[in-house]
């Protein structure tokens, strides 16, 4: 992540003791929200996309979601706050410009009436009573930034009418997935798109003052969520609405979140509320002048390679036999999900309009993570990752680690090394992304970075001093690890 958004989740991480997992999904999605109104990305082949994100977290009770959800909301609140004042004002100039111009109509009405009965031409009222309705005083903006508690027809008419660029946000959202918010999951889709045209009923469109855009993140119980799924998980897979979704299961860092006898550190995270207030800032000047255009961020050439490599591994693995079959909606978004994330990494960090090398890997590791995860959680039991071969080629790597003292290798590296039994049928790729995928292991440039434009797969040290704190290795239990702040912060 860039260092100001690196720097909150790291804050937030040590402050509250969340899985980093859940506080770094947070961050991101809060990244989403501060830049969908201000950029759109270009696709490969040509068009454009919205750069809004979906992401779905499930954690059980007490795992601190009000908690980080309120850190990185701090900013937003603020910005509601100001904006109301703003918006207070305005309602009065409206109100005063509006009463004007009702006067205005009634005296032209009245005179092309009285014309009508004199049997006078009105022809000149006429005109002007047609520039004078193109001129009538539009309502001032009502921030409404994040929606907790929403029908689908009040999110729509609200980012119609009131404020183009949402969020929906909850801590806690079983009630919006038990309730209506969620029954027209075809509206959600195609905010997601970021589509120009809404119908609402069949035949009905409803008319847009501006593009929309929305991001959403819903923390919720795993329970709560398997009801949902009950209830409308053949609907969501079927319209996409599941293959949209980035959903994760964090690990639960309960049993380790110890008080400090001396106190916690408080440490500062300033850059991310600086950046996110110039973002929302810089979004309410563009939409409260009418300049609603979105700036089009592009692929520097050596992140659109790094991006083509991943879509086209995505899709080899998609096809018959390969561990992604199972996963074809999901693997079908994966790469515009990791170019989403790549643009608003970028944006998020320094406002330019090109996707470094770098940023496009961060992209992508974080799309192989959901990837991993929507394939942990929802994939045949066939295509599941096979742990005992995960649990295997860990052993090796943290060997390797204490004979020669290295705890990072190319992708090359390991894959030349593999221990016998992993060595046929694919079963060293698999493993392989599934310990990135758990958090095992994580890849990252070298600092100061190396010629090679590939970063190295590197041991997570918390789980690597986790394992050597258990003999044999074999002993771990197999399944998430319970640490993976490294991954987050390092």
């Amino acid at each position: 992540m860039p260092y100001s958004l690196h720097q909150k989740v790291g804050q937030v991480a040590h402050l509250t003791q969340a899985a980093p997992y859940l506080v770094a999904v947070t961050g991101l999605m809060m990244a989403s929200f501060s830049v969908q109104y201000l950029i759109d990305v270009e696709r490969e082949g040509g068009g454009t996309s919205s750069v809004g994100l979906s992401a779905v977290i499930l954690a059980e009770s007490g795992a601190r979601k009000t908690t980080v959800a309120s850190h990185f909301l701090g900013p937003v609140r603020e910005f509601e706050k100001k904006a109301l004042v703003r918006s207070a004002q305005a309602q009065i100039d409206f109100e005063s410009e509006l009463s004007v111009w009702d006067a205005k109509r009634k005296g032209i009405l009245a005179e092309i009436r009285e014309r009508t009965r004199a049997g006078e031409g009105s022809e000149d009222f006429e005109s002007i009573l047609l520039d004078l309705d193109r001129k009538k005083p539009e309502p001032p903006i009502q921030v409404q930034a994040i929606y907790q508690d929403f029908s689908p027809e009040g999110l729509l008419q609200g980012i119609a009418g009131r404020w183009p660029s949402a969020a929906i946000i909850s801590d806690e959202a079983s009630e919006l997935l038990r309730g209506r918010s969620f029954s027209d999951l075809a509206l959600l889709n195609k905010l997601w798109d970021g589509e120009h045209s809404i119908r609402n009923r069949v035949d009905e469109y409803v008319p847009l003052r501006w593009p929309t855009r929305l991001t959403t993140l819903l923390m919720v119980q795993p329970g709560e969520f398997s009801r949902f799924m009950t209830k409308r998980g053949d609907s969501a897979r079927d319209i996409g609405s599941l293959a949209r979704m980035l959903i994760c299961s964090p690990p639960s860092t309960q049993g380790g979140r110890f008080v400090n006898p001396q106190g916690t550190v408080s440490l500062e995270a300033l850059e991310y509320e600086a950046r996110v207030h110039q973002l929302l800032d810089l979004t309410f000047e563009r939409i409260s002048t009418g300049k609603t255009h979105r700036d089009v961020m592009r692929m520097s050439y050596p992140a659109r390679l790094r991006w083509v490599d991943f879509y086209n591994e995505i899709e080899e693995r998609l096809g018959p036999g390969r561990d992604l079959q199972n996963l074809g909606a999901f693997g079908s978004k994966i790469a515009e999900n990791a170019l989403r994330i790549a643009a608003v990494l970028q944006y998020f960090d320094n406002g330019a309009l090109e996707i470094s090398d770098a940023l496009m890997q961060a992209g992508v590791e974080i799309a192989r993570y959901f990837l991993f995860q929507h394939g942990w959680l929802f994939a045949a039991p066939s295509a599941h990752i096979n742990i005992s071969d995960a649990q295997i080629l860990f052993n090796r790597l943290c060997l390797w680690s204490t004979r020669t003292g290295k705890q990072g290798w190319s992708r090359s590296q390991i894959l030349r090394n593999l221990p016998y039994a992993l060595r046929s049928g694919g079963r060293g790729v698999a493993a392989l992304q599934a310990l990135i995928g758990m958090g095992w292991l994580f890849e990252a440039f070298e600092v100061p970075p190396a010629q090679s434009r590939r970063p190295l797969i590197w041991l997570n040290p918390q789980v690597f001093a986790q394992s050597m704190a258990v003999q044999p290795w074999q002993q771990m239990v197999p399944g998430l690890p319970q640490g993976g702040l490294a991954t987050v912060v390092m």
